[in-house]
Formats: structure tokens, sequence, C-alpha cells
């Protein structure tokens, strides 16, 4: 009965710890969709200039003197709306940071 016992307690410390695990992972997940959903809302509302710039530096990796040079604009405008655009996104996605 002792061994019985133990074997109990033991099952059931292993497998809580796994589902509290479990649970946690189904909350990441849940928090990195929101977190994704509210990114391409963010985007979304940026003006489309703006919005050519940022995809272009983060999610095409381009440098501010290679989109300057494909938009046909300045470095300077290229700073300006990068940091136009980080503004907003950091403001609409504060409760994530």
């Amino acid at each position: 009965m002792r061994d019985e016992k133990s074997t109990k307690a033991y099952s059931l410390h292993v497998f809580g710890s796994q589902g509290e695990e479990m649970a946690s992972h189904a909350a990441a997940g849940v928090e990195l969709s929101e977190l994704e959903k509210g990114l391409h809302e963010a985007m979304n509302e940026l003006p489309d200039r703006c919005r050519a710039i940022f995809l272009l530096s983060r999610f095409s990796g381009l440098g501010y003197k290679d989109i300057a040079r494909e938009l046909d604009i300045s470095v300077k405008t290229v700073e300006a709306q990068m940091g136009k655009a980080l503004k907003h996104l950091r403001k609409r996605l504060a409760e994530f940071l």
C-alpha cells in the first residue's frame, strides 16, 4: 500500500507539471497569434509609402540606402518614414512590450 501511495503521488506530480507546461505553451501560442494579428493591423494603418519602406527594411532585409535607391527617394526620407512607422507600431503594440 505504501508503494502504491507513493506511485500515485509521483504520477500526480509528473502529470500535473506536464499539464501546467502544456497550458503555458498554449497561452504563449495564443499570445503570439494575438501579437501577429495586432502587428498586421498596425502595419495596415500605416500610409502606403511608410508601410512599403517598413516592409522592405524589416522583411526584405534591405538597408536604408538600398530602399532609397529602389524607391527613388532620399535616405533621409527613408529614415523619417522608418521612425514614423516604428513609433506607430510601438504605440499600437505597447501591450505586448
